[in-house]
């Protein structure tokens, strides 16, 4: 797939400095909107621990981002099932 160039960041680990990492980058987007449609990030459920959830990418910029998020989630779902999912920023 060719969304690897949408990838503005890329969360990965399960410390308390990616948490906070994330954190930030939440309150970023819920203050900002780029572009016509709301911003979404694609999260992914932890293996081991899945009440922990991590986000793997935001999604802005696109005519309408929840489509192109949803797409990537049921791509990706396809290996894993329920494992991804989009949540809107703001």
């Amino acid at each position: 797939m060719r969304y690897l160039a949408i990838a503005l960041f890329l969360l990965v680990g399960c410390d308390e400095n990616s948490t906070e990492q994330e954190d930030n980058l939440r309150d970023y987007f819920a203050e900002r909107r780029f572009g016509s449609s709301a911003d979404y990030m694609l999260y992914r459920r932890g293996d081991f621990y899945t009440e922990k959830h991590y986000g793997v990418i935001v999604l802005f910029g696109f005519g309408d981002n929840l489509s192109v998020c949803k797409e990537l989630a049921d791509a990706w779902n396809s290996k894993k099932p329920n494992t991804y999912y989009c949540e809107k920023l703001n």
